[in-house]
């Protein structure tokens, strides 16, 4: 099973886990203690509210800011039927703009890659042309 990332100029097929692994590297990004906090949250080996007291204390440690919420937002939206914001997919663009890990993240049946520059191309169209990113 895979859902498709696109926007008016740009689509890829990504499988579910896969789209798990990139959000997960995203997160890393972010913060590597967030990134932790991440997998074990969305892997449900902690409950919201532990989650919730963990994230309040990377904020009260600084270690992130309000600058952090849309990458957030982004990261803990639903897998299908989404749409995300201009301030959502600039947040993000700017986090991940210079990375780049060579990861394919399709799933085992998809006829072409799903790779992390092609997440980025279709965040950097999408913040230049002012239209939103989905995903089904």
């Amino acid at each position: 099973m895979s859902l498709c990332i696109y926007n008016k100029k740009y689509e890829m097929e990504i499988g579910y886990k896969g789209f798990e692994r990139l959000r997960c590297d995203i997160a890393d990004l972010l913060h590597p203690e967030f990134g932790k906090l991440y997998k074990k949250w969305i892997s449900h080996k902690i409950d919201d509210k532990s989650g919730n007291k963990q994230l309040e204390k990377l904020y009260n440690e600084g270690k992130l800011t309000d600058a952090a919420d849309p990458v957030i937002q982004f990261l803990f939206k639903p897998d299908h039927k989404t749409e995300l914001t201009k301030e959502q997919c600039e947040a993000v663009y700017n986090l991940i703009k210079d990375f780049d890990n060579g990861v394919d993240y399709s799933a085992l049946d998809a006829n072409s890659p799903a790779k992390f520059v092609q997440f980025k191309k279709i965040l950097e169209s999408s913040v230049k042309h002012n239209v939103p990113v989905n995903w089904n």
